[in-house]
């Protein structure tokens, strides 16, 4: 969904931790695959914020703030 601007938030429920690198790489691969395959006058990237609990009573505000900072550090690492 729309989070906010030009950032998106995908939730997602019962997924392991590394399953979620694994999102995060294919969505880069696609990226680049689309940007290979298509020579546009741009190019499409993407910065991914990730936040992953096994806690149940950490809030979505609590979970939605970690993507956040992790999002904007991946962006200050052009991730």
């Amino acid at each position: 969904s729309r989070y906010g601007g030009d950032e998106f938030a995908v939730i997602r429920t019962h997924v392991e931790k590394e399953d979620m690198q694994v999102m995060k790489q294919a969505l880069y691969a696609s990226l680049n695959m689309f940007n290979s395959e298509h020579h546009a006058a741009f190019e499409l990237h993407a910065s991914v914020g990730i936040a992953w609990s096994d806690k149940e009573d950490l809030s979505m505000n609590d979970l939605l703030s970690e993507a956040d900072h992790n999002l904007y550090l991946a962006k200050r690492n052009a991730q």
